[in-house]
C-alpha cells in the first residue's frame, strides 16, 4: 500500500485515485452492460438486476 504523503508529494490524493478508478471503470462496463442487456431483452430473457440473489 502507498502512503498517502507520498501520494501528496506527487500532487495527488488516494480519493482522487479511487474516484478516477470508479469513472473509468464505469466508463468501460456500462457500454457492455447495456449491450449485453439489449441482446437479452432481444430475446425475450427477462433481465432484473434488483433480482434476489440465487442460493444454488
Amino acid at each position: 500500500m502507498v502512503c498517502e504523503g507520498l501520494l501528496n508529494l506527487f500532487g495527488t490524493s488516494s480519493e482522487e485515485i479511487i474516484e478516477r478508478t470508479r469513472k473509468e471503470d464505469a466508463e468501460y462496463y456500462l457500454p457492455k452492460i447495456a449491450y449485453l442487456k439489449s441482446l437479452l431483452t432481444q430475446n425475450n430473457i427477462p433481465f432484473n438486476l434488483d433480482a434476489e440473489t440465487n442460493d444454488r
